[in-house]
């Protein structure tokens, strides 16, 4: 039988003769280079095992990169690049203490501290790095009443930082005691950050131990959301059926919390809400008079809108950033300074100076002598997930014949212009790369647009940038019912 080289046996015979030398010139080749990845860590007055969390599970397991600190320092060190690519802990006594983001960079310095930990704790939640450090940067300055450098985060640990971070490592021990879940109490904490800075100031963190983890057990459920509001079926163009519909089964209004909880004097269909005063006290559902929502399904606590001419109207509408920050942004044929279009313009005497979200955020905080509204001083733009947890898709016409996605009994004076969405502070990069400017996402809810999601631009540099205005219904973060 003739034996046929093919080209795999080629290839594999050249192979064999150049690692042995085999065209008879030279020496063998060279060992390649063995390169060393370093990573130093800077863990203040704190010391312990420090490792590389390849598996994002709070631990120092067998086989990822560790070193035991000396005097706050740690040098971790391995061939692998990987190294530079993830997450970096601090356990003491094999218990997870504090943590950062990845270096990136080879033989870069990295900071473990309290602030540096909630960053990571915003990436677990899914936030993208620059987001993290911002949304971390602004519950702290907000919290804390500090004024801090988002840049400075991740290689520095500010001494205005020092005290709020013994006060969190110590309510940090605390709540290891109460619960083992710590990728739970991380995240947990990472969204409650402004509130236990503020308790911090007050000294009563410690305190509220039991509410924050009580919280952040209660979110790792999953984000708990309300169901659609829909509770009626269609068959071919038939819609607005009462009756299940054997020909087209499996329609929304035969499943979830609008079936199994539709009792409706606390909120239509599956949506079950609770009426607040001015200082967050319960008031009964028939009420007339309140100033916030309670969500008993997710815990959000919502602003009611007024029907007034004044900054809480349901018809003010907001630029995104303060006025310091935008300059104009670009409308058909010239350019149009971006205030044009905020309430603030058209009210003059009543708006207080109150033009932007942010600013509007600062007022409500600020409201009844510094007590804030309906008790708390922790009211901020929500994210999309949180906004979208109201949109109620199943409402009915309001009096005035405009479709309103949400439930009117607990909250009128809703906007209700189509193409006027409510704002969120979560970014977007729809459209990004148009403009320098920066965009988040916004929601309707009224008319054609109940529920459509889109991004809103806000100005910061240049003229091309394409701003304008929106209403705002902030939130606070509250706890399971």
């Amino acid at each position: 039988m003739k034996s046929k080289l093919t080209p795999l046996m080629l290839a594999l015979s050249v192979a064999g003769l150049t690692a042995c030398g085999g065209s008879g010139s030279g020496s063998g080749s060279s060992a390649p280079e063995i390169i060393t990845y370093t990573v130093n860590v800077s863990l203040g007055s704190n010391d312990g095992l420090v490792c590389a969390d390849s598996n994002q599970n709070l631990m120092c397991d067998t086989g990822e990169t560790q070193a035991t600190s000396t005097a706050g320092n740690a040098t971790l060190t391995s061939q692998n690049i990987a190294l530079l690519n993830t997450n970096y802990i601090l356990t003491q006594s094999d218990k997870f203490s504090l943590a950062a983001p990845s270096a990136i960079a080879d033989n870069a310095a990295v900071v473990l501290s309290p602030a540096t930990t909630a960053v990571v704790g915003q990436l677990m939640r899914g936030v993208a790095r620059d987001e993290a450090v911002t949304k971390t940067n602004n519950a702290l300055k907000t919290g804390l009443k500090l004024e801090l450098n988002a840049s400075e985060l991740l290689t520095q640990a500010p001494q205005s930082l020092n005290d709020f971070s013994q006060s969190y490592l110590a309510l940090w021990e605390q709540a290891l005691t109460k619960s083992d879940n710590t990728v739970a109490l991380l995240t947990g904490f990472t969204e409650q950050l402004q509130a236990i800075a503020t308790a911090s100031l007050e000294n009563t963190h410690l305190d509220n131990v039991d509410e924050y983890v009580s919280n952040a057990l209660y979110w790792d459920r999953g984000f708990p959301m309300t169901d659609t509001g829909v509770v009626t079926f269609a068959e071919n163009d038939a819609t607005g059926l009462t009756a299940t519909v054997a020909a087209f089964p499996g329609q929304d209004a035969d499943f979830g919390l609008d079936v199994t909880q539709s009792e409706s004097s606390d909120g239509h269909a599956g949506f079950k809400y609770v009426k607040l005063d001015v200082q967050g006290n319960e008031l009964a559902a028939d009420a007339s008079e309140w100033s916030c929502v309670k969500d008993q399904q997710t815990g959000l606590i919502w602003e009611k809108k007024l029907a007034d001419d004044s900054v809480r109207s349901g018809t003010y509408l907001f630029i995104n950033k303060p006025e310091l920050e935008r300059e104009y942004f670009y409308d058909e044929e010239e350019y149009v300074d971006e205030l044009e279009y905020a309430s603030c313009d058209n009210t003059e005497g009543k708006s207080d100076g109150i033009c932007s979200a942010q600013q509007y955020v600062s007022h409500v905080n600020s409201l009844n002598d510094g007590a804030g509204l309906c008790g708390s001083t922790q009211w901020q733009l929500p994210s999309v997930n949180q906004l979208e947890s109201l949109i109620h898709f199943g409402q009915a016409y309001s009096d005035d014949e405009t479709v309103v996605g949400i439930d009117t009994a607990f909250f009128p004076n809703t906007f209700t212009e189509v193409y006027n969405y409510y704002q969120t502070d979560t970014n977007s990069l729809l459209n990004a790369a148009y403009d320098e400017s920066k965009y988040n996402w916004t929601i309707g809810f009224a008319g054609s647009e109940v529920g459509t999601s889109d991004s809103m631009s806000y100005c910061t540099t240049g003229q091309d940038c394409y701003g304008g205005a929106e209403p705002v219904r902030l939130v606070v973060i509250g706890e399971k019912e």
